[in-house]
């Protein structure tokens, strides 16, 4: 029985796709496999990996111990009040990383959060300014 999907390949209601509890390819080869066999594959796999075998070292590696995407640093940022004290953050990180407490990579995610912040900090004072005019405009007119 084939899955009923509409023009942009979603499932229709009423037609879910796989039915629950549904097994991947991967689980049906292990069950293929039997357990005994897995041992041994496994098995296998860490001798060559304590061998040296570099593809083994992988594999290990990469179900072992997940991609760490980013860690948490700390370092000292000054204040922002106005848009003037925008360079002073931007400052800061350039010595965080040439001091060495903060990786580059880190320093460039940081980067793109310093840039929206200023965004809004200059979209907050130019909202002050527009308020400030309103108001000289309002005293002028009455």
């Amino acid at each position: 029985m084939t899955a009923q999907r509409d023009k942009s390949g979603r499932f229709l209601p009423g037609h879910p796709g796989k039915k629950r509890g549904c097994k991947n390819k991967h689980v049906l080869v292990m069950e293929k496999l039997g357990g005994e066999k897995v041992d041994q594959l496994l098995d296998k796999l860490f001798s060559l990996a304590m061998l040296g075998d570099g593809t083994a070292l992988k594999i290990l590696a990469d179900k072992i111990w997940p991609n760490v995407k980013s860690s948490p640093v700390k370092f000292k940022l000054p204040s922002i009040e106005n848009v003037e004290d925008l360079p002073l953050l931007s400052a800061a990180l350039l010595q965080a990383v040439s001091e060495g407490k903060i990786p580059p990579d880190s320093a460039s995610q940081i980067s793109a959060l310093i840039q929206a912040h200023a965004k809004s900090v200059e979209v907050n004072c130019q909202q002050l300014e527009i308020d400030k005019l309103k108001e000289v405009i309002d005293v002028s007119n009455n």
